[in-house]
Parts: structure tokens; C-alpha cells; sequence
């Protein structure tokens, strides 16, 4: 079950809600490569799994049409912030673990992607260098003296 474009737009203003992209320090979502990622994450789900992402990202336009009269794709960062944030404190188990998925679900995209290396201060992948010759290991004395 592939990822629907209406909640790849939902997890890409996620995604900018969380980061913080706003002060400029980190690429926005789209020219970080994150919407393939998102898809290829998806694709590799079970079905269920994705269902459940679907139904999660409806719960969350929900809450965001009747906290702010419009779908949550469409919020600007400061609302955007304040409704993740209000699931992140909800009572309701399902909806902390929702805003949960969510978060690590748009930060693993986001992250994983070179784009965004330099902002964390990783270099990127070990390089391996020359080929170390393999010598026999050590004589080690034996504590019986033998």
C-alpha cells in the first residue's frame, strides 16, 4: 500500500514542524530528499502499518480543523508546533504514541539524508582506509608458568 500524496504532504509539514527549518540552519524537507524517503519507508511497511499511518494522519487533519478551522498541511509552523505538541501531552495513550510515530517516523527521513549531515556535524560514512596486514596474535605468558 503506497503512501497517499494527501499524507506525504501531512508528514513533510511535520517534518518542518519538528526540525525547525524556519531559522535556516537546516534544508527544508523537499530539497533534503525527504518525500522519497517517506515513500520508501512506507513501501516497506506491512499493511496494517500503513493503515494505521493513514488513520493517524486523518486524526491529526481532524484535530487541526476543528482547533484551527483548517487541514494540518496548511497550518503555519507556529500552529503546526502547538497541535504536535498538544499530542505530545494528550491523555490519551493512542494520540502521545501517534504524535511518537510521527516524530521519529519524520526525523529518520529527514536525517538519514546527506543534505542534513553537515547540520549535525556527521561527516558522513566511514571511508576505509589501506588494507592493515593480519599478523598472528601475541605470545601471551601463561600464569602457571609453564
Amino acid at each position: 500500500m503506497p503512501l497517499a500524496p494527501w499524507l506525504e504532504h501531512l508528514l513533510l509539514r511535520a517534518t518542518s514542524a519538528f526540525i525547525d527549518v524556519g531559522e535556516g540552519a537546516c534544508p527544508d524537507p523537499e530539497s533534503a530528499g525527504c518525500p522519497a524517503r517517506l515513500r520508501g519507508m512506507v513501501d516497506h511497511l506491512p499493511k496494517d502499518q500503513v493503515r494505521l499511518l493513514h488513520l493517524g494522519g486523518r486524526v491529526v487533519d481532524l484535530i487541526a480543523v476543528l482547533r484551527f478551522g483548517r487541514r494540518f498541511r496548511s497550518l503555519d509552523d507556529g500552529r503546526a508546533r502547538r497541535l504536535l505538541a498538544g499530542l505530545a501531552d494528550s491523555r490519551l495513550r493512542s494520540v502521545r504514541r501517534l504524535h511518537f510515530v510521527l516524530k521519529m517516523t519524520t526525523q529518520y527521513a529527514y536525517f538519514t539524508g546527506e543534505a542534513t549531515w553537515k547540520v549535525t556535524g556527521f561527516d558522513g560514512p566511514w571511508q576505509p582506509g589501506p588494507d592493515v596486514p593480519v599478523q598472528p596474535p601475541p605470545q601471551l605468558p601463561s600464569e602457571t608458568g609453564a
